[in-house]
């Protein structure tokens, strides 16, 4: 007999309790409120300095705002720059889990939306914004960035935009990595940011426009390089610690090669096993403390690298990626339950968790087919998404969870795992 309390059995279905109808207007009064106080944050502290396309205010409704997605603050000033338009943006499932935030979310219009996995939930909601010709705000990496670069894009984006026949307009950042990248123990830093919102396609090209056609546009048009911009911009941005918690995000080490052996100080990134050391400025940039460190300049240069030298190592069948964890259960926005104990494995058939579940011994495995990424939270846990169950991997060294993410890119890149559309009968 399956345990009925096992979420992990999923031979036990239940019925959905119905609920909240995501996608309504938004609150005007919490929208108008939010985005005033918003504004004057933006400014001062972030000296955000807009630039909005004159064509976008006679454009028909609905619209589909597709943006980058390098910080924290993207929808934020996407929502301040188009004020007095009312925008019902996406966002990641886990903020609905905090009960306080839970109803202000609701009345600002806000989609939940599963990351990295089918939503049938959240496309109905998105396509309630567009048959009530509303705007609608999305952010198709489906995470911020990890080093100043966007991550891929799904085709499914295009299909949706094709399927809902709006306009289409574009928002992108400079200097938005740099103010608050995700990887920072200190929060954000002061500097400049400069926001851009830009027409990409009309209704008319949208219908008329075949679905390869609207992917390639919208990838080069989301395309960004903070570093690249940082060059020629020479912006300081300000902070105490700017260094503190990048060894979350490159983790191996260029001199030694070895894995997980990195720390960071408030300016310093070293090697606990060779002592090889790098200094970030003020810029975002790194250099070698002496003649004997070898360093990348960028953190975008030093993460391609470390992706490049685990490339050949998961091509072979004998790849495997463990790590000891705590495992962590969510069901559908509930908070996370403390479940069971054990070790989180990646191969090349899936996701493998070996442990206790509810004081019984399991293995459940996740295979990779429908698995489009893993939401993580870099040196602390990342978090699996089955049917309404969210699992949460909280690992014992936390440095793995970027590498748990890399190797699951480059395991799907691979043609001989099997991938599927996240998106179906659009």
């Amino acid at each position: 007999m399956p345990d009925e309390r096992n979420p992990m059995d999923e031979s036990k279905k239940k019925a959905k309790k119905p609920g909240r109808e995501y996608g309504r207007y938004p609150n005007r009064f919490i929208y108008g409120f939010a985005s005033f106080l918003l504004n004057i944050f933006l400014k001062m502290i972030f000296h955000v300095k807009y630039h909005v396309d004159p064509r976008i205010k006679d454009l028909p409704r609905p619209l589909i705002i597709l943006g980058t997605h390098p910080s924290y603050l993207d929808p934020f000033m996407t929502g301040c720059a188009l004020y007095p338009m009312k925008i019902n943006f996406l966002a990641a499932a886990n903020f609905f889990r905090n009960r306080r935030l839970k109803p202000f979310l609701y009345l600002g219009g806000i989609i939940p939306k599963s990351q990295f996995r089918a939503d049938p939930a959240a496309i109905k909601s998105m396509l309630r914004v567009v048959n009530r010709k509303g705007a609608l705000g999305i952010f198709p990496e489906g995470a911020r960035s990890i080093d100043g670069t966007p991550l891929p894009i799904e085709e499914s984006i295009s299909k949706f935009i094709k399927k809902a026949g709006g306009s289409v307009i574009i928002g992108t950042s400079q200097g938005s990595y740099l103010s608050w990248p995700r990887w920072s123990e200190s929060g954000y830093r002061r500097g400049e940011i400069h926001f851009d919102l830009q027409l990409l396609y009309t209704k008319e090209e949208v219908l008329s426009l075949p679905v390869e056609k609207i992917q390639s546009g919208i990838v080069a048009a989301l395309h960004f390089d903070e570093y690249l911009w940082q060059e020629k911009a020479r912006i300081p941005f300000r902070s105490k610690a700017p260094a503190k918690g990048l060894h979350n995000v490159l983790h191996q080490c260029p001199a030694c090669k070895k894995r997980w052996v990195t720390d960071s100080t408030k300016t310093t990134l070293f090697c606990t096993s060779c002592g090889n050391t790098a200094v970030m400025d003020d810029f975002g940039f790194l250099h070698p403390r002496d003649e004997q460190s070898a360093i990348y300049p960028t953190t975008r240069d030093w993460n391609e690298w470390q992706i490049q030298d685990m490339a050949p190592s998961v091509s072979l069948d004998s790849f495997f990626l463990e790590e000891e964890a705590d495992l962590y259960i969510s069901e559908q926005d509930t908070p996370y339950q403390l479940a069971g104990k054990g070790s989180i494995r990646l191969d090349r058939a899936g996701f493998t968790f070996h442990g206790t579940f509810l004081d019984k011994t399991v293995e459940r495995t996740f295979q990779l087919a429908g698995i489009l990424g893993i939401s993580s939270d870099y040196g602390s846990n990342f978090d699996v998404v089955s049917d309404r169950y969210t699992y949460r991997f909280l690992l014992k060294k936390g440095q793995k969870v970027i590498s748990f993410t890399h190797a699951l890119d480059l395991l799907r890149k691979d043609r001989s795992v099997q991938s599927y559309d996240p998106v179906p009968n659009l």
